[in-house]
């Protein structure tokens, strides 16, 4: 019996493991700095997705047109650093960011951005 409950409880620890190494775990990509356009998406769902579109990819690695990405500036999400009248025309910009992209081996990315620029569409 002590054996089954060390072999199961070692069996959730590795899954659990292997989740987190998937899904929570980010690489760098790009050793110089990666300009990426991008719009807003607002998603129905809110939070729960990235909400970043990413339509054009300067220096990119990877193949990351047409992907959702998170973006963090200065350590927060990019929407915490923008003024309330940004944050209700989100989806009017265009918004051209600089920095790193970091992703997952699930192909889950976050952008940090060093800078960045919007334009209105």
């Amino acid at each position: 019996m002590k054996r089954i409950f060390i072999l199961s409880g070692s069996s959730i620890a590795l899954s659990v493991g292997a989740w987190l190494f998937a899904t929570k775990l980010f690489f760098y990509q790009n050793e110089q700095p990666l300009k990426i356009t991008a719009q807003y998406m607002r998603y129905a769902c809110g939070d729960c997705y990235p909400q970043w579109n990413v339509t054009k990819a300067e220096n990119a690695v990877r193949e990351i047109i047409g992907e959702d990405v998170e973006v963090v500036f200065k350590g927060k999400p990019i929407e915490e650093n923008l003024s309330s009248e940004e944050k209700e025309a989100l989806i009017t910009y265009t918004f051209s960011f600089t920095g790193r992209l970091k992703s997952t081996i699930s192909n889950r990315y976050i952008f940090e951005a060093d800078k960045y620029e919007y334009t209105v569409n």
